[in-house]
């Protein structure tokens, strides 16, 4: 049977939309749905219940530097690496190259404040502000939530659900600590870390350990955490210019 194809975008802004799109799947055989939203949390609220067997879930991320690199190609590509480190692959931000600011600034304005606001109960939309500057000043890494709660004057409980809101709504996404055997060990080793050479990224594969530091530019040799690398039995690779594609193709 041929099937009559229907898109819905936004929504998360429908209401009732998810008992709606279980009526028409349940009594329209013939009718094929798809349905987008721009963040998770408004489009997971309405349609996880009514609509349990009856979807398919995929997330569809910025552009990758591999797709990226193959429309361009890899010398072009590579030219604009620094500007792909400061504004992104927003598919917009891509498509008018001299307006990447104005681009970012309108999205952070109409998304962050009109949609998330909209879409989860923040009373407060200034502290949002101020809880998503502090997280830039420090992306990479590890969050405190005692001490952004101090700065904003909020408290603990708050900053967590805040940052959960923003998660879902795919401004910040969160790596949890490397860890084997780590109920007691990230308690020990954790203040230890900082003091120690950075580790930025860890990755399990296969069960073979990597630590990677990341450099814009590594003119000398980067020796890693000898505690990390004899500790877990870890190789460890520093990434920069001259090599990142083996990073980030795969």
């Amino acid at each position: 049977m041929r099937k009559s194809c229907y898109s819905h975008d936004e929504a998360q802004r429908v209401a009732g939309i998810g008992l709606t799109l279980k009526i028409i799947t349940d009594q329209f055989k013939d009718v094929q749905l798809y349905v987008s939203g721009s963040s998770s949390f408004g489009i997971s609220n309405e349609l996880n219940e009514p609509l349990t067997g009856r979807k398919w879930e995929y997330e569809l991320l910025p552009v990758s530097w591999e797709e990226f690199e193959d429309h361009h190609g890899r010398l072009v590509a590579e030219q604009q690496l620094e500007n792909r480190l400061l504004y992104g692959f927003y598919p917009d931000v891509l498509n008018n190259p001299g307006s990447e600011r104005e681009i970012l600034k309108q999205l952070a304005s109409s998304y962050l404040y009109r949609d998330i606001l909209a879409c989860s109960e923040i009373r407060k939309p200034e502290i949002l502000d101020k809880l998503v500057q502090l997280l830039a000043l420090q992306i990479g890494s590890e969050v405190n939530y005692n001490e952004l709660a101090t700065q904003i004057g909020i408290n603990k409980e708050t900053v967590a659900r805040y940052i959960d809101i923003l998660e879902k709504g795919y401004i910040v996404f969160r790596l949890g600590s490397f860890s084997r055997n780590l109920r007691n060990e990230i308690k020990k080793n954790r203040r230890r870390t900082k003091q120690q050479q950075e580790i930025d990224f860890v990755e399990e594969k296969d069960g073979k350990i990597t630590g990677w530091e990341f450099k814009w530019r590594s003119k000398t040799a980067v020796r890693l955490s000898r505690t990390f690398t004899e500790t877990y039995k870890a190789d460890s690779r520093i990434i920069d210019r001259s090599n990142f594609r083996e990073f980030v193709i795969i």
